[in-house]
């Protein structure tokens, strides 16, 4: 083009039958910018659209592996070729080829993705065109063994589809390949064995567990250790309350491993399979949770949505415990922004958790646990009951006076929720060390809220045992 030449016609615009489509990306393809012009499609027409080619492309009439494969989109960027990698995933399961042309398109699209972070589409792609014969998996493996230069992501796609149509047999050779000199070849038959390895056959799945037993013990690699730790919780989702026992072995051994890319696996099975994993399990991945550090962001991540599922309230010693090691790491330790999640969930509980977990937090000593104490009250909000009965957190009564002292060095801004947690202090607080605390309450706090009091006396419980108290605080 010329740059004064009017653009080519937009596919999106035009009617969703399948003749203007096909004329409008034959024309396209005679210009030399079929790619470009399958870029604006419009989300209205991808299922025509994808229809369209495959059909030219099975008719001969138009080779879009080709194009794919040789690219015209290399300068406009990852965003754009977003779309024509969403046209890939519909039209590939439509298109009759070689398996070696399929695998070549693919290794081409997914090269593409895995620069704009999305291969997945690729993978998705070859899954649906896969399926679609049950010759097709076994000649995929035959070439991806024998001289193809993919992926371990798109061994596991074949291995996978196979294992959907001759389990027994893709079983066997995902056993025979994770022992493969090749690391890849290795993870992704680790991966894929739990997900394919038939539950009918008891000799195929106890060599399945062994392998993976075997891989979280005894293998050097993190990447194979992480592969085998999804695929056994994997098989676990596949059969749990069958498997549970023979799958708690390879969960504890993966516990024990210092490993980021394994503590991530477990954080992600303990975000998914909460709900199938055994109290023996729970404990080891809690274990291994516990020294996740900063420089683990997507781990992080999954264990705050794991604790925003869980029972924090039946589960509160497991979760302090968690919590506590956390924030209180030697090196890049979390501080309690990094968990909004469990924050949010522990916000919209009821205030006596809440008083739980800021005197759980408050009793440590430990300065950063005990300004994690004042991020979870929110600022400047009366929460209605946040207290606690401070016998199960503080053992003995002297200690309510250091308790009460730390919510004044840390929680005194949080002004309304320090008030419901002085409060909890002057119901429990005996009658030796009334008269400290009082004066302490009013030496640090009264001073510095003149009408603090009216906080005090709004939230007094009929009966209530540190009335007198608020009293003679109120006469000061």
């Amino acid at each position: 083009m010329t740059g004064n030449e009017p653009p080519p016609s937009d596919p999106s615009s035009s009617a969703p039958a399948s003749e203007p489509i096909c004329q409008l990306i034959l024309s396209a393809a005679e210009d030399g910018t079929l790619l470009q012009h399958l870029s604006t499609v419009g989300f209205d027409v991808i299922e025509p659209a994808s229809e369209a080619l495959a059909e030219l492309h099975n008719t001969g009439d138009l080779d879009i592996l080709s194009s794919l494969r040789h690219g015209e989109l290399s300068a406009d960027g990852p965003h754009v070729f977003h779309k024509i990698a969403e046209l890939f995933r519909r039209t590939l399961p439509l298109i009759d080829c070689d398996v070696s042309d399929a695998l070549a398109a693919v290794n081409a699209v997914n090269r593409r993705l895995t620069d704009a972070g999305a291969a997945a589409t690729a993978h998705q792609a070859l899954h649906g065109w896969l399926d679609k014969q049950e010759s097709r998996p076994k000649q995929a493996l035959s070439l991806v063994l024998r001289d193809n230069p993919l992926d371990d992501a798109v061994l596991r796609v074949v291995l996978i589809a196979g294992g959907r149509m001759e389990p027994d047999e893709f079983t066997t050779q995902a056993v025979m390949l994770s022992l493969d000199p090749s690391p890849a070849t290795r993870e992704a038959a680790l991966f894929a064995l739990g997900r394919i390895v038939p539950l009918d056959n008891d000799t195929l799945v106890a060599r399945a567990l062994q392998r993976l037993e075997q891989a979280v013990t005894t293998s050097a690699s993190e990447s194979e250790t992480q592969a085998a730790v999804e695929s056994a919780l994997s098989l676990l989702e596949r059969a749990p309350d069958r498997l549970a026992s023979s799958i708690e072995p390879i969960i504890a051994a993966a516990g024990t491993k210092p490993s980021p890319s394994v503590r991530n696996a477990l954080a992600l099975g303990l975000l998914r399979h909460h709900a199938i994993l055994s109290i023996h399990m729970i404990d080891a991945i809690f274990s291994a949770l516990g020294h996740a550090d900063l420089t683990e962001l997507d781990t992080i991540a999954n264990i705050d949505m794991a604790l925003y599922q869980w029972d924090i309230d039946a589960d509160r010693d497991r979760i302090y415990a968690l919590i506590q090691s956390l924030l209180t790491l030697r090196d890049n330790p979390l501080s309690m922004s990094h968990l909004d999640n469990f924050r949010h969930k522990l916000g919209e509980a009821e205030g006596q958790l809440l008083g739980w977990y800021v005197f759980s937090l408050l009793s440590s000593g430990d300065d950063r646990l005990c300004e994690a104490a004042a991020e979870l009250l929110p600022y400047k909000e009366a929460r209605p009951g946040i207290d606690i009965d401070l016998s199960a957190t503080a053992p003995h009564t002297a200690w309510v006076p250091y308790l009460a002292r730390k919510v004044l060095a840390y929680c005194l801004f949080k002004r309304e929720c320090a008030a419901g947690l002085l409060l909890s202090c002057l119901r429990a607080v005996s009658d030796e060390h009334r008269d400290e605390l009082e004066g302490d309450i009013f030496d640090s706090f009264l001073i510095n809220y003149l009408h603090a009091i009216e906080f005090f006396e709004t939230a007094l419980d009929v009966g209530d045992p540190a009335k007198h108290s608020v009293d003679r605080l109120a006469r000061r």
